[in-house]
């Protein structure tokens, strides 16, 4: 009796062993099954709330586009040698189907109905009626020495950004035969204009964001500026919140304009470029970069705006239209650039997560068997001893 008992206890030894080592082994592979789980949940459910650039069409224009405005199925682009006009109903393939020659460069462009309103740069500001897209007609236009950036129509009134000529205001009720009714100039730079109600937003790129009373379109008067936003270019409102992008910070500064007498910037976002341009929808910001492209900012907490896509373009990103499907992108040298923004990723970065998840799972299993089959031998190597 006492001969069997160290057999006995040998093996209530190495039973107690293996149990431990099964326990072992049942948690490595626990802890392989949540690890792949995290990374295909946890990651991914983070990842598809970003938003993926997909380029569905493009059309050079031959020429150095500025502007671009979009009506119906056609897409206007302005240039150094005056607007393109694309026919957009094959989104995929547009297409060059007219033209409007200018002696000087066209930074803006607003279309209303058959008519086109030009901010014609020195040349000023230009109407033309583009009922013959292959033909556009010249109706009217004025210069007085400015520089005419943008142009932006509110019912029978147009409003241009002529750069040190400040805000200028037109009846365009006679498109052949307007008149200008008013202006404001405090000695500034206007490079865009934004109307919301009876207030024009205007982005001054000396004196930064300026609030105007328009109230009486015959006197318009200065609210107020909003404090440090020097170098404005452009602007997006959302109910009482502006999206102000900045050549001089290089980012974007958000603004609350409840108290339109007391606006303050509550917030910025920047990530080292040059942001001049933006157009919105809902709670996205569409930003033009003249280094980064464009990237899309979550503005729906404006305390902390988030950038959850980006579209990094051949050449310079000038201006946005965002037809609320589209995003149409004036992109310098390289034209008209249409682009779809959605949380489908690219099938290049799904490749790269798949490979990544495989690779984990791999892994995990080659561990795994190892250290079982190291376990293994040294329990058989025991039992034989």
């Amino acid at each position: 009796m006492n001969c069997l008992l160290p057999h006995y206890s040998k093996e209530i030894y190495w039973g107690i062993k293996s149990m431990k080592k099964t326990k072992r082994i049942i948690i490595i592979l626990l802890v392989s099954l949540l690890s792949n789980i995290f990374i295909q949940n946890v990651v991914a459910d983070n990842l598809q709330e970003q938003i993926y650039s997909h380029v569905i069409g493009r059309v050079n224009i031959n020429d150095i586009a500025y502007d671009v405005f979009v009506q119906e199925k056609y897409a206007y682009v302005t240039g150094n040698k005056g607007i393109k006009i694309i026919d957009i109903n094959d989104i995929n393939h547009p297409k060059i189907v007219g033209q409007y020659t200018t002696d000087e460069s066209v930074y803006g462009i607003f279309v209303k109905d058959t008519l086109a309103f030009l901010a014609n740069g020195e040349d000023g500001f230009q109407i033309i009626n583009i009922t013959n897209k292959m033909n556009p007609e010249f109706l009217d236009d004025y210069s007085d020495g400015g520089k005419s950036i943008t142009v932006i129509v509110n019912e029978n009134f147009a409003f241009v950004a002529d750069n040190q000529g400040g805000l200028e205001i037109f009846n365009i009720s006679n498109p052949k035969d307007f008149i200008k009714i008013s202006h404001f100039n405090n000695g500034g730079q206007a490079i865009s204009v934004t109307i919301k109600d009876n207030i024009a937003f205007v982005a001054d790129a000396v004196q930064g964001l300026e609030l105007i009373n328009i109230s009486n379109i015959l006197t318009p008067k200065l609210i107020s500026t909003v404090p440090n936003t020097p170098g404005a270019w452009d602007c997006y409102i959302k109910e009482n919140i502006a999206v102000v992008p900045s050549e001089t910070f290089g980012g974007i500064k958000i603004v609350n304009f409840s108290d339109i007498t007391h606006p303050e910037v509550i917030s910025q976002f920047h990530d080292g470029g040059e942001s001049n341009n933006v157009v919105g929808i809902e709670d996205l910001a569409f930003i033009s970069d003249n280094i980064d492209g464009v990237e899309v900012l979550n503005i729906s907490d404006p305390n902390n705006p988030i950038e959850i896509g980006q579209y990094s373009p051949k050449d310079i990103a000038h201006s946005l239209f965002h037809d609320k499907t589209y995003v149409y992108l004036a992109e310098a040298a390289k034209g008209l650039v249409i682009i779809e923004f959605n949380s489908t990723q690219p099938e290049n970065l799904q490749i790269w997560w798949i490979i990544l998840i495989g690779i984990i799972g791999i892994t995990s299993i080659v561990t795994l068997s190892i250290f079982v089959f190291k376990k293994k031998r040294t329990i058989l190597k025991k039992t034989i001893e």
